[in-house]
């Protein structure tokens, strides 16, 4: 286990401010995309060969690994240290969080920084963190992206990842939370997990408002690879506090893909949304929910989740733009 502040180089909060702010990545991150952009092509081109499995009693040792042709190393590799499951990474990274053996992750010095220049480490780390998901939670963003192992940032080479948000109450969900997650240069798929109450949702304007802008930028750099939805947890302690056990909790979890709510109303959908507000504001029977005062009028083909989405869809843009202006204010307020 290596707590993760004794990865940070000595200029690691330099880079994280200057994360924060949307600069550039700079040569180091160039250099490492482009390592990433040809190891990648050559796992993709390997044949069959005749080594020892990942289940073979004896596996290979360092030495033997070194004496592979490139293309089968590549291969041996992504075969040992590609996980079936979600890694969490925490504020202390632990490699026994994996199924890796722990003889197996020595010997390839995963997270040694003595070892972080070695050929055979820097091959290891590419396939360990580009190939695997991993999971973090918002408040370690900043940290996550300022991890150094020696030369290097993992997080330059992740490419799938997944971010649980902290409860609404703790204003951990914020651009300036997700703005980082600009600068990760082989990043191709992000999923990003908001937490509702089960019982009296907040909805999109609590859990999604906050961070529109960075995740509106973060879906023009990934497309189809981001992904968004949102979770309520089995109970109400589970919403409350920051160690959300997403993992325990996932079967019950009521879990639901909202990627559609950053797709701007079309002129129809905002017609229609003007309607239903109109049927709101005229409404004068007991005090009850919008969607049920939509359902008095003669709508009953509403629901809550459509709600939800056209109440989404009609903000986003408004969202945006408040966001942008945040970003900007707050890069004036650090360059002052």
């Amino acid at each position: 286990m290596t707590p993760l502040h004794f990865l940070k180089s000595p200029s690691s909060s330099r880079t994280m401010q200057n994360t924060q702010l949307g600069a550039s990545f700079g040569q180091q991150g160039q250099v490492q995309s482009e390592f990433s952009q040809q190891w990648q092509s050559q796992t993709q081109s390997v044949s069959q060969s005749h080594y020892p499995t990942p289940g073979a009693s004896t596996p290979l040792s360092r030495d033997q690994l070194v004496s592979l042709f490139p293309n089968h190393r590549a291969e041996y590799l992504t075969n040992i240290l590609t996980q079936a499951q979600t890694i969490t990474i925490k504020f202390e990274f632990d490699l026994s969080l994996t199924k890796l053996s722990p003889q197996l992750a020595s010997s390839l010095h995963l997270t040694n920084p003595n070892y972080s220049d070695d050929t055979l480490t820097l091959e290891a780390a590419h396939v360990f963190f580009s190939k695997n998901l991993f999971l973090i939670k918002t408040s370690l963003i900043p940290t996550f992206v300022s991890w150094y192992i020696g030369g290097y940032k993992p997080s330059n080479l992740m490419s799938h990842l997944t971010i649980l948000t902290g409860p609404q109450n703790n204003r951990q969900i914020s651009n300036a939370a997700f703005w980082p997650l600009l600068s990760l240069p082989n990043l191709r798929t992000l999923k990003i997990i908001f937490r509702d109450r089960r019982g009296k949702p907040a909805g999109p304007y609590s859990w999604l408002r906050p961070a529109t802008h960075a995740i509106l930028l973060l879906q023009q750099r990934l497309g189809l690879g981001l992904k968004l939805w949102v979770g309520t947890p089995s109970g109400e302690r589970s919403y409350e506090e920051e160690e959300w056990d997403f993992e325990a909790d996932r079967e019950e979890a009521n879990m639901k893909e909202v990627t559609d709510y950053l797709r701007p109303a079309t002129d129809e959908e905002r017609r229609e949304w003007e309607e239903w507000q109109g049927i709101c504001e005229r409404y004068r029977g007991p005090l009850s929910s919008k969607v049920t005062m939509l359902w008095q009028a003669g709508k009953e083909w509403v629901t809550h989740e459509m709600w939800d989405l056209m109440a989404a869809k009609v903000s986003v843009r408004e969202w945006n733009e408040m966001g942008r202006l945040e970003i900007l204010e707050l890069g004036n307020v650090v360059m002052s």
